[in-house]
């Protein structure tokens, strides 16, 4: 019988290596226990994220963040549910709460400034963006995104769904 830690390590192995079922087995075992560690939280959120069910993704993520409240990258990751459930409004609002906390966050950063874009706020955009791009190192995955959605910016072009990274990125894991 594998304990918690070892259900949660192979876990995020599963995740790792995008082995959803497998992850999602052993993070029920692990819910299912008398008292699941808050990572469980994060872990089951992710696993249902990448399964598509967003209401129980946010759902899991919005009890872990209850007793952190100051996690910004679990917050962020919760607004991305809501963006891919096409929930602009909801994914900018707890965007805008991961970047109160940690202000160069750059995956906050750059699907912010993505979607502010899309949504007619191109100042706003670029603002995110030139935050991004002075911030981040330049080996930085959202450095080139960034570099790229603001030419867009600049030659008034749409940008489209986040850029174009949507297939390319996985929002679920840590950038």
């Amino acid at each position: 019988m594998l304990d918690n830690q070892e259900l949660l390590a192979l876990v995020r192995h599963h995740l790792q290596r995008n082995e959803i079922e497998g992850a999602l087995v052993k993070v029920k075992q692990v819910l299912e226990s008398d008292q699941p560690p808050d990572e469980a939280l994060v872990l089951a959120g992710r696993v249902y994220a990448q399964i598509g069910m967003f209401d129980r993704a946010q759902a899991h993520y919005q009890r872990y963040l209850e007793a952190h409240p100051e996690a910004a990258h679990e917050i962020f990751e919760l607004g991305m549910t809501y963006a891919q459930q096409n929930r602009s409004a909801e994914a900018l609002q707890e965007w805008t709460r991961a970047l109160t906390l940690v202000p160069m966050h750059p995956p906050a950063l750059f699907f912010s400034a993505d979607m502010l874009a899309r949504g007619g706020k191109p100042a706003e955009a670029r603002r995110h963006l030139d935050v991004l791009l002075k911030s981040a190192a330049p080996d930085n995955m959202y450095v080139e995104r960034a570099a790229k959605l603001l030419q867009a910016l600049e030659s008034a072009q749409p940008a489209g769904p986040f850029a174009g990274t949507a297939d390319v990125i996985n929002p679920y894991g840590r950038h």
